[in-house]
């Protein structure tokens, strides 16, 4: 997957992957926050701050819950949990900097 466009056409999951991404520090400044934010604000019901938890929304779904996990939905029905083991830092962070890239197109 590292190199590729992340699988998902899912927003929700996209969103949460990137707040993931930003959470552990494979993402960092004001771009990538910003984007999260623009991208959170798109999602039905969800608040339009990068600060406000997704457990605070009236709206959580499963797919952006997941994504804050660190587990990005595949086309397939595979998940990629980023957050495992198998996984190396590196890895992730090309992932991350895919999801940010896929993130941006979705504005």
């Amino acid at each position: 997957m590292p190199g590729k466009a992340p699988s998902t056409t899912n927003i929700n999951n996209i969103a949460g992957v990137l707040e993931y991404c930003v959470q552990n520090k494979y993402l960092s400044g004001d771009e990538a926050e910003s984007i999260e934010g623009s991208l959170k604000g798109k999602l039905s019901g969800m608040p339009p701050s990068s600060n406000t938890p997704y457990s605070e929304s009236a709206y959580i779904d499963g797919a952006y819950a997941d994504g804050v996990k660190g587990i990005l939905h595949g086309k397939d029905g595979k998940p990629v949990n980023l957050a495992g083991k198998g996984l190396k830092a590196a890895a992730t962070k090309q992932i991350c900097d895919t999801v940010l890239s896929t993130a941006k197109s979705m504005l």
